[in-house]
């Protein structure tokens, strides 16, 4: 259903301050792939996927790097540092054999080549993901990636929005599952139950038509059938390729709960107390010495992509 955007900003303004060009563009995009499908009519989920946005751009509402860095380099120096601090265990920064890094980007962060590769294939670009990771910062790009990987359950197989968000059930803090385990949940919850205020859909209903047949939830329900595996050889015959069902944040990345602004404000010196560093920011942190990256990383048994 429609989004009846004047009646969202005049809302949302009162509760969260005037908005830059950037955000309204960001929200803008979202609402444009939301009013371009017809079977999208359950306005649960669309202040959901707001409100993810919301959280993981810093409330920026636009496609950023991780560490809200302003160059590629700047983030591998960031998540190498995060490394050396012994803060996640592994350093997915390190260039591939391919020269790429597949450190987060977008308005929801991909991490690891292999969640590239099946995040791309799986919104129509093949291998161009993961050929070119720096086309998840384009706008419309980063918006299909977050909304089809959370319709869809792309992220964390088996979590989708039609998991936590249907006719017998609206679970706000459960649905942290989708993207990122509990991470947050409570903050996200809150942002999505604000956006869901904000939000007046022309002619919603409530509910999801259960008639309607839309690509993105045959996906979802295609990938659910993939991953099912009620016998020894069901299981083989529907393995999916290695990685294929990994979550776009690995456990072992994740001693420490958060994953963005966070880990932005330990490690870039600019940012004040409790304040979020502006994009761009450089880090205080050594260069990178990607010899001394691989050689760490094979030790430790990191999967390169």
């Amino acid at each position: 259903m429609p989004v009846n955007r004047a009646v969202f900003f005049e809302r949302f303004r009162p509760v969260y301050g005037r908005l830059n060009q950037a955000q309204v563009d960001g929200f803008e995009a979202i609402f444009d792939f939301w009013d371009s499908r017809s079977v999208l009519v359950d306005e649960r989920w669309l202040a959901y996927i707001l409100a993810t946005a919301f959280h993981e751009t810093g409330r920026r509402m636009e496609p950023v790097r991780e560490c809200f860095c302003g160059t590629d380099a700047c983030s591998i120096r960031c998540i190498t540092t995060l490394f050396r601090q012994g803060r996640i265990r592994t350093n997915y920064a390190v260039p591939g054999p391919n020269g790429q890094s597949y450190f987060g980007r977008g308005l929801v962060q991909i991490t690891h080549g292999v969640n590239y590769k099946r995040v791309g294939a799986a919104i129509g670009l093949g291998n161009q993901l993961y050929d070119d990771p720096g086309k998840a910062l384009d706008l419309k790009i980063a918006v299909k990636i977050l909304c089809v990987g959370m319709l869809a359950g792309l992220f964390v197989p088996g979590h989708n929005l039609e998991r936590y968000f249907n006719r017998e059930r609206s679970d706000w803090l459960g649905a942290r599952k989708i993207v990122n385990d509990s991470d947050k949940a409570s903050t996200i919850k809150t942002f999505a139950l604000n956006m869901l205020a904000f939000l007046e859909l022309d002619g919603a209903h409530g509910g999801v038509n259960p008639s309607s047949v839309d690509q993105v939830l045959e996906l979802s329900r295609a990938l659910q059938a993939a991953n099912a595996s009620t016998t020894p050889a069901a299981a083989a015959a529907t393995a999916p390729a290695p990685g294929a069902g990994d979550p776009i944040y690995l456990p072992e990345d994740m001693p420490v709960p958060a994953r963005n602004a966070d880990h932005a404000k330990d490690v870039l010196a600019a940012a004040e107390a409790g304040a979020l560093p502006a994009l761009g920011d450089e880090p205080t942190i050594p260069d990178l010495d990607f010899d001394e990256e691989r050689q760490g990383c094979c030790c430790c048994g990191h999967r390169s992509d």
